[in-house]
């Protein structure tokens, strides 16, 4: 009997949970595993560039290339004309920890893509940001 009983507890228990789970469902209690809607975003806009990071514009656009970030940095080191050899590896030395820092590979590109891609409106950049792209909507 006691064997019974503790059987008939544990599906009361079972019955109890899998209609509250099919009520907060119903009821939208479970909102937060729905995706974004992605035109609802809002896009970040720096310099005059729409910034993408790990995203894509939903509107259609026209690459007008993609580029490495080294050739960002060649850019930009060889518009510094010659230093002597000493304050070449110090610029290194600098370049190096501060490269660490996303907003100052950000800056770079921005920089780089104001000053060689004219007709650029926006950048997008590639999953693991050693690559960017920039491109003018249509």
């Amino acid at each position: 009997m006691k064997k019974e009983a503790k059987k008939n507890r544990q599906v009361q228990i079972f019955t109890a949970i899998v209609s509250i789970l099919i009520t907060l469902v119903s009821v939208g209690g479970f909102n937060y595993f729905q995706e974004l809607e992605p035109e609802k975003a809002q896009v970040q806009q720096i310099d005059g560039l729409y910034i993408f990071i790990k995203s894509k514009p939903s509107n259609e656009y026209q690459s007008l290339g993609v580029k490495e970030m080294s050739v960002v940095d060649r850019a930009i080191s060889s518009s510094q004309g010659q230093k002597k050899f000493k304050d070449f590896i110090k610029e290194v030395g600098k370049s190096l920890l501060s490269d660490l820092s996303f907003d100052n590979r950000l800056e770079k590109v921005i920089f780089f893509v104001k000053n060689n891609i004219k007709d650029a409106e926006g950048v997008i950049f590639s999953d693991d940001l050693t690559e960017f792209e920039s491109i003018r909507f249509q």
